[in-house]
């Protein structure tokens, strides 16, 4: 398959491969995307938040060896295959977005969408809790997070496409920042 680097926001970079023939093969997995309205009408009791953002979501699938030859590509350098889940496979978001579901499976006040998961507590002492159990299960699970996209108990934050928060005893959800 091609390569092509392409650079990004913050000065590193992105290789970008195109899997089209691969995709063409690929058989995809049903795991569908909850509802965002439904996912955000759950969170109403909630008066701290936090948004964890794992890190290049897709990479830390690994694959397994008999994949990874599918994957090989070239590039300037020789030709190289991917341990880990690539993104351009369109089969992709269903694998990361399920292994998150069973990571996270039967944890009460956490919602999560691709890599974005969002916790949340009617008091601090309930939020951290909740907080504490994720951390421990990602952790487990070996999925490492990205600090600068995650917020850490704050009263208000922004969620697919929302604005979240508590504000004056009183739960509000908006996307007026859109």
């Amino acid at each position: 398959a091609p390569m092509v680097v392409v650079p990004k926001k913050n000065n590193s970079i992105r290789i970008c491969i195109d899997f089209s023939r691969l995709n063409q093969s690929v058989k995809r997995q049903i795991h569908p995307l909850p509802k965002v309205d439904y996912e955000l009408g759950q969170i109403s009791s909630g008066k701290f938040f936090t948004k964890l953002d794992a890190n290049s979501g897709f990479w830390q699938v690994p694959l397994s060896e008999q994949c990874r030859d599918l994957t090989t590509f070239l590039s300037p350098f020789g030709r190289f295959r991917c341990t880990r889940l690539p993104f351009g496979v369109s089969s992709a978001p269903e694998h990361f977005h399920k292994r998150i579901a069973v990571i996270l499976a039967d944890l009460p006040n956490v919602i999560h969408h691709m890599d974005d998961i969002l916790i949340w507590g009617s008091s601090r002492k309930e939020h951290d809790q909740h907080l504490k159990i994720v951390l421990d299960r990602l952790r487990k699970a070996k999925v490492t997070l990205n600090e600068e996209k995650s917020d850490i108990c704050t009263t208000s934050v922004k969620f697919l496409g929302h604005m979240l928060s508590f504000l004056n005893n009183d739960f509000k959800l908006s996307n007026d920042f859109c």
